[in-house]
């Protein structure tokens, strides 16, 4: 046997499993990595065959970035090469966001080549840094994309990640992998909502904005007179203005009031909204 079995993205690192057969005229194992600027493979790394499975890991790679194709040349005892493998693809993933429809458009690129082919591809989701190891989507072999509607999570920081892994179906071997391709993540921009009227007492009785897609690190509102004297100041998300000034506890009058917002986000991205909501009776 001489088999390149899988080339796996793990840790941002590419790492490669082979099976050998060993007791027979063979030495070692050279594994090569395609170049793309000269359409060669180059040696990365020779491994003597010891064992029947051999592994290696290629740190020198920008698995967000490329996809990278390995093989293997078998040596023999006096140093000629012999037999050369089949080829291994590693599975490149990309996610863009469509910050209208709050969409995420994930795509990759296929895996190769499993003797036994790809079975399936399971796509993950992780939310703000959780892997949910549940697989978001099944998705046969022709297709190799997914939209997803993310616009229900309004209560998280609006991180998403995703990682696809290839199954390989049944082999000539009796054993089967699995390839992970690179962890790809994009942002929802945080949405604020900020009514720009409200009725004390009525049917909309409090002035409250509505933080989506954010981590909130510290908030702070800050609602102003007509002569730009604060009246309400609050550190509490959840805490709206009823309309009332807050050192002395009565209504104040109908009219213009300015206002504002100050977020800091999870990532230390501070956040600034100003503008003018109406006391209406």
């Amino acid at each position: 046997m001489h088999y390149l079995r899988v080339a796996t993205v793990e840790n941002n690192m590419v790492t490669l499993r082979h099976e050998i057969t060993t007791g027979t005229n063979v030495m070692s194992i050279r594994l090569e990595k395609y170049n793309p600027r000269n359409g060669e493979f180059e040696a990365i790394a020779t491994l003597p065959a010891v064992t029947g499975t051999l592994t290696h890991v290629d740190g020198n790679v920008d698995v967000s970035q490329y996809s990278y194709r390995y093989r293997a040349v078998v040596i023999d005892s006096c140093g000629r090469e012999g037999a050369v493998s089949n080829e291994a693809n590693t599975i490149l993933l990309h996610v863009a966001t469509d910050q209208t429809t709050l969409v995420n458009y994930v795509n990759w690129s296929a895996y190769s080549e499993f003797d036994g082919g790809v079975l399936n591809y399971y796509l993950f989701r992780g939310i703000d840094g959780n892997m949910d190891p549940t697989p978001l989507a099944i998705v046969t072999t022709d297709h190799r994309f997914y939209e997803d509607d993310v616009s229900e999570f309004g209560q998280v920081s609006g991180q998403f990640c995703y990682v696809v892994m290839a199954e390989e179906g049944p082999n000539q071997y009796g054993f089967t992998e699995e390839s992970f391709s690179n962890v790809a993540c994009t942002a929802i921009t945080p949405l604020v909502y900020i009514p720009n009227a409200f009725t004390p007492g009525g049917l909309n009785p409090i002035f409250l904005p509505v933080v989506s897609f954010a981590d909130v690190y510290s908030y702070e509102m800050t609602i102003f007179d007509r002569w730009g004297q604060p009246i309400f100041v609050t550190k509490d998300l959840a805490e709206g203005w009823d309309g009332t000034h807050q050192l002395t506890g009565k209504l104040v009058e109908f009219g213009l009031y300015s206002y504002k917002v100050t977020i800091l986000d999870g990532n230390q991205q501070e956040l600034v909204y100003r503008g003018h909501v109406t006391v209406i009776r």
